[in-house]
């Protein structure tokens, strides 16, 4: 048993009970009193209209009183154990329901509306968590020994550049779905409201020049916590559980990183699960406070339009890869340069291979069935960020795999000749991925681009009278 899923599934029963407690709280449940006869009338003009129902005629501060007094004993006495009978011991019936509305405001249903919407989030973590906990094999990267000499197909640039589940019905109709009952709006708002927090703690961390050298309690307590933001960000769009199969090395076994990248979610990821290393980023990427995220990982900035810029940049990783401090943090690594569709891998850039240094390989999954969540564009058929973002708060559940494999040592041969330890590597993370290598890169997306450009048919031109 994983005694860090059982604690998350005692918290979601805690909340959800916690949930239920708030949203029938005040609220006037006369029809819980059945020590009346029937046959009497109730009429109360409430904020909505008069409800005249079948139950005794009481007033709405002693109702509201008895509400109160019962959620009290109702969380009295009630430990873990009695949480989940508590739970459905709290729900009204028919009656109360309608007698309850008639004496709330629209504000108050609003509320109360939102708070079930967070309960039903709730259950659907909560669900998620026991399968994954019955459920203990990858459902998708599967390690075997033929990974290491196995080789993967070879596709071409029509697959490598495809997306293979675009709008269908069954999304229209699921996104419909999250978008009418407010689904939708609440994740935005929990993945926009947490994931700006969390670049909020992360630029905390570096806050005066401190780093995580000269500052481990300073730098560790903002590190969990940025964690634990991201975590709650990350339900927003889907993703209950992270299931990591494998063990990522520390920094005094290797110090190279390289992984798979065919969404954004993993790079955000893999940077919380190895501990916060360094990584490559383009110089004119501007996010807020991210300058200062880039400062406190000692990352390594290039330009990728100046030869210069990617010479120092190269000199930077053979420098890190070579450094055997076991407090210079790891370099995170994604050799294909841009995003992918999970069904090929693209060749692999040589720049983490040309020092001849032991390299960890991370890969990363994504299992689906109606919506692949890469993002590789919509000159291929796929999504853009915006729509992304959409379809994954639009979805039930979200699963993402990680499977660090062991650290590779090269052979001789590889090092002297980084493009063949970049294809070696490529050839492993595709047979534990179970796709195929391409040997397209960042460029056939720019020519696709320019082809669908060219080829797109040119307005008309106006004219107007001078």
């Amino acid at each position: 048993m994983d005694a860090g899923k059982l604690f998350h599934l005692l918290a979601a029963i805690v909340f959800m009970k916690l949930l239920f407690g708030c949203i029938f709280a005040r609220v006037p449940l006369e029809a819980r009193a059945n020590d009346h006869p029937p046959g009497e009338s109730f009429q109360h003009a409430g904020s909505m209209g008069e409800v005249s129902v079948g139950v005794p005629r009481r007033s709405t501060r002693n109702s509201r009183m008895d509400t109160d007094r019962s959620v009290r004993n109702w969380g009295a006495g009630h430990g873990v154990g009695g949480a989940l009978p508590g739970l459905f011991g709290l729900i009204p019936g028919i009656q109360e329901l309608m007698i309850a509305f008639s004496c709330l405001t629209w504000p108050d249903i609003l509320w109360r509306y939102f708070l079930f919407l967070l309960l039903l989030l709730t259950f659907l973590y909560f669900t998620e968590n026991v399968r994954d906990l019955l459920y203990v094999r990858p459902r998708m990267l599967r390690l075997g020994d033929s990974y290491l000499t196995e080789k993967p197909p070879r596709v071409g640039r029509d697959v490598a550049l495809s997306y293979d589940t675009p709008w269908c019905l069954y999304e229209v109709m699921k996104t419909t779905f999250f978008a009418v009952t407010g689904l939708l709006a609440v994740r935005l708002f929990i993945f926009v409201l947490f994931s700006f927090m969390t670049l909020v703690v992360m630029s905390m961390a570096g806050r005066r020049g401190r780093n995580r050298n000269d500052n481990p309690l300073w730098f560790s307590f903002f590190t969990l916590l940025a964690y634990i933001t991201f975590c709650v960000a990350s339900v927003g769009i889907g993703f209950y559980n992270f299931r990591v199969f494998g063990r990522i090395a520390n920094r005094s076994e290797c110090k190279i990183l390289i992984s798979n990248h065919s969404c954004v979610f993993e790079v955000v990821l893999l940077f919380a699960l190895a501990q916060f290393p360094s990584f490559i980023t383009r110089k004119e990427t501007k996010l807020p406070l991210f300058e200062s995220i880039v400062r406190l990982s000692d990352s390594i900035l290039v330009d990728r339009s100046a030869a210069e810029s990617r010479r120092r940049a190269a000199e930077a990783i053979a420098k890190r890869a070579k450094d055997r401090d076991p407090l210079v943090p790891q370099l995170l690594v994604f050799p294909e340069g841009t995003t992918t569709n999970q069904r090929t891998l693209f060749m692999f850039r040589k720049g983490a291979m040309e020092p001849g240094e032991p390299i960890q390989m991370i890969c990363v999954g994504f299992p689906y069935k109606h919506f692949n969540p890469c993002w590789n564009g919509r000159c291929c058929g796929g999504n853009s960020f915006g729509v992304l973002i959409l379809r994954l708060c639009s979805q039930f559940v979200n699963r993402v795999e990680v499977r660090p494999l062991p650290i590779y040592v090269p052979t001789e041969s590889e090092r002297e000749d980084p493009i063949l330890y970049a294809n070696r590597c490529q050839e492993m993370m595709a047979n534990v991925l179970g796709c195929g290598v391409s040997e397209c890169t960042y460029a056939d997306y720019v020519a696709l681009l320019n082809e669908k450009s060219a080829s797109a048919p040119v307005p008309p031109k106006r004219f107007t009278k001078g």
